[in-house]
């Protein structure tokens, strides 16, 4: 579960991105700014790239393997745009990922630039059923019924966030 916000009246202009593990019962600010985000292979990946009307121009993807833990970033032209939207293909898997924007908007018209980016290569390998774990989301109550939310319990095959640690953190 991923989305921006503001923490308290004082931050009304400025949003951060916050990441939730456990179904919306904590979240976790994971970048700093606001930023336009996606998901994909099926919430193995997020990608991330700045809001240019708070941010300004960027040139930089910002992306994370392990829920927003730790985040590393590619170049994606060589010189910052402004950025109007980042899109994923239909499907839950796809690691392809689409942004718009321009350099600039001037008078005499917008001149727009579409980059396709496949981040399938930052996995280090293919998943099969040993990395996946099964995981319930939980409201952390104490009891027999601790491990229910809402009074049911649901069990989901969930990626093991360990295989995937990364790098640098870009936030």
């Amino acid at each position: 579960v991923m989305g921006t916000g503001n923490v308290g009246t004082s931050l009304s202009k400025k949003s951060n991105v916050y990441i939730s593990a456990d179904a919306g019962l904590s979240w976790h600010q994971v970048l700093k700014g606001s930023y336009y985000f996606n998901v994909g292979d099926h919430g193995g990946i997020i990608v991330a790239v700045k809001y240019f009307k708070t941010e300004g121009k960027t040139n930089q993807l910002f992306y994370s393997t392990d829920e927003g833990i730790t985040w590393k970033n590619i170049t994606f032209y060589h010189e910052p745009l402004k950025i109007f939207g980042l899109l994923t293909e239909p499907g839950e898997n796809t690691t392809v990922f689409t942004m718009f924007g321009t350099p600039s908007l001037g008078r005499g018209g917008v001149d727009w630039i579409i980059f396709t980016v496949n981040l399938s290569s930052v996995f280090p390998h293919a998943c099969t059923a040993d990395d996946y774990k099964p995981w319930s989301p939980s409201d952390n109550t104490h009891g027999k019924h601790r491990s229910c939310l809402l009074g049911r319990k649901e069990i989901y095959e969930r990626r093991m966030v360990s295989l995937w640690r990364s790098g640098s953190n870009a936030s």
